[in-house]
């Protein structure tokens, strides 16, 4: 054999059929061609960190500025919201207008209308002014009790001023002997009055 190469002209030599897995050679120059120079990635690699990691405080501060805004707007069409569901109910405080809307915030109407209020603000008010009525039905029924009740304590001071103070006659013994008793008779008081 010689050591000179045999020349051909794209065609294998005679002989020398492919092998399944290839030659060394062939893989070797595949690889190279698909795998990038080591010293061109790395550049393009520490160029984009170092962009990323100049741009990381303005993309915080952006991001920061666009929750500030978001919660800003979300807490603008609550209070709003909550102003058109109190309606008349003026005592009621915001607190429970609030937590009233969180809970009715699972049904999956009212949740949509709220998401998409942006795109289609008249299913929001819609959905709102029901919110309205079905507050005002359940919490006039709440002020009516409470009204109720407010005038039957009326009723019961003013019954109860005709009387002295002496024909009142409390059960058991008063706040003062109360506080006169041992830790043993304060417990068989409690257990006799109370259990």
């Amino acid at each position: 054999m010689t050591d000179k190469p045999i020349e051909t002209n794209g065609t294998a030599p005679a002989g020398s059929e492919a092998t399944a897995g290839g030659s060394g050679e062939l893989n070797a120059l595949l690889t190279e061609f698909e795998t990038p120079a080591p010293g061109k990635s790395e550049t393009k690699s520490n160029a984009v960190n170092r962009v990323l990691a100049e741009m990381k405080p303005v993309v915080d501060y952006v991001r920061s500025d666009m929750e500030t805004k978001q919660k800003a707007a979300v807490e603008e069409t609550l209070k709003t919201a909550i102003a058109e569901v109190k309606g008349d109910l003026k005592d009621i405080p915001d607190k429970v207008v609030r937590g009233w809307l969180y809970e009715r915030s699972e049904n999956e109407s009212f949740r949509t209308a709220f998401l998409n209020r942006h795109k289609d603000p008249s299913a929001w008010s819609a959905a709102v002014a029901a919110a309205g009525k079905d507050f005002s039905t359940e919490f006039k029924a709440e002020e009516t009790k409470r009204v109720a009740s407010d005038i039957n304590a009326a009723r019961a001071s003013i019954s109860g001023a005709s009387e002295t103070r002496g024909e009142t006659q409390r059960e058991g013994p008063s706040v003062t002997d109360k506080w006169k008793m041992s830790g043993r008779d304060w417990e068989d008081y409690k257990r006799a009055h109370y259990a």
